[in-house]
């Protein structure tokens, strides 16, 4: 069920021209029959409407559209919630399977769109929609996600997956991943756009199926001057590695968290635009070999251990002696 801003159940709001007329591969695709819904493949939340305080958003609900409506073709989703239905109790490990059905830990594949911000001790923190407990956030260290169901994680947010500035997925997320194969989010900023889900499947379809390149790519598509990323877990080295570059449908199998591997593009630190205008006045700089002296010579040869025999001449010229 989808929670409106008035509380109704009804139908998803709309989404962006992308997000519809997807019909290629099932991104599950374990058994090619379509699920029904309460399926424990997919759920999804987004936030536009937050608290007073909180800047609003204004493409979230489109973002997260692209990604429900790409997998509702093959199994409809067992919840999106949006704006005030979007709670911290969906998040913490109490009731994160409330039901077997509802929560971040109910469902295969998560997926999250709204602000999120990291602190300096590495915690990653979202506002919600509303207040529930007390809270209106909700935070990594609270989390306690992959003992029931889920195995994926995106975060379509702020700073949801940080690389840099002394920062790693596991500093943030070892504490929360209790058997998560891949999680996905950004190690910046992100812009408000509404085509990251749509452009996810996408990439996806278009690049042999394998989801971390379709995450990065599909961000890139949008604006080059934000870092998406994307860790993968394992038991072994090559067991992450190879989840991380090739993974490309979702799995239900728990993954061992004993190695971790990561990517993320960050070139937009180093993209400036050309400069194409003439300075204003022209300038320009004459190099010529520098005439010693027979004193200078002397001394310079002394310091790297050379010693001169016979007379010097009067003065270097610019061919020597």
């Amino acid at each position: 069920m989808a929670l409106l801003k008035d509380g109704a159940g009804t139908a998803p709001p709309g989404v962006s021209a992308a997000a519809r007329a997807l019909t290629s591969a099932d991104p599950f695709a374990t058994t090619g029959i379509a699920a029904d819904r309460g399926a424990n493949r997919y759920g999804v939340c987004s936030i536009e409407d937050f608290p007073p305080g909180i800047t609003d958003l204004s493409y979230t609900h489109e973002d997260a559209g692209g990604f429900y409506n790409y997998v509702k073709q093959f199994t409809p989703p067992n919840f999106w919630y949006t704006d005030g239905g979007v709670l911290s109790w969906l998040y913490g490990e109490q009731y994160d399977d409330w039901q077997g059905t509802y929560g971040f830990d109910a469902c295969v594949a998560e997926y999250h769109s709204g602000h999120g911000t990291m602190d300096g001790n590495g915690v990653f923190w979202m506002p919600m929609g509303g207040t529930w407990g007390g809270s209106a956030w909700a935070s990594s260290a609270d989390m306690r996600l992959g003992n029931e169901v889920a195995r994926y994680l995106f975060f379509s947010t702020c700073l949801s997956l940080r690389i840099g500035d002394g920062n790693s997925p596991i500093r943030t997320w070892d504490a929360a991943n209790l058997g998560l194969r891949m999680i996905f989010g950004f190690e910046s900023t992100s812009v408000d756009s509404p085509n990251y889900g749509a452009y996810f499947f996408n990439k996806w379809n278009g690049n042999g199926h394998k989801f971390s390149k379709a995450w990065l790519d599909a961000s890139w598509d949008i604006d080059h001057h934000q870092a998406p990323s994307a860790v993968a877990c394992g038991a072994t080295q090559a067991e992450a590695q190879d989840r991380l570059w090739n993974e490309g449908t979702f799995s239900t199998a728990a993954a061992s968290k004993n190695w971790w591997w990561w990517t993320w593009y960050d070139a937009a630190r180093s993209i400036r635009e050309a400069r194409l205008e003439l300075p204003g006045a022209a300038q320009t700089a004459r190099f010529a070999p520098r005439r010693l002296s027979p004193a200078q010579l002397g001394e310079l040869a002394g310091h790297y251990g050379v010693r001169l025999g016979g007379g010097l001449p009067e003065a270097m010229g610019p061919h020597g002696v």
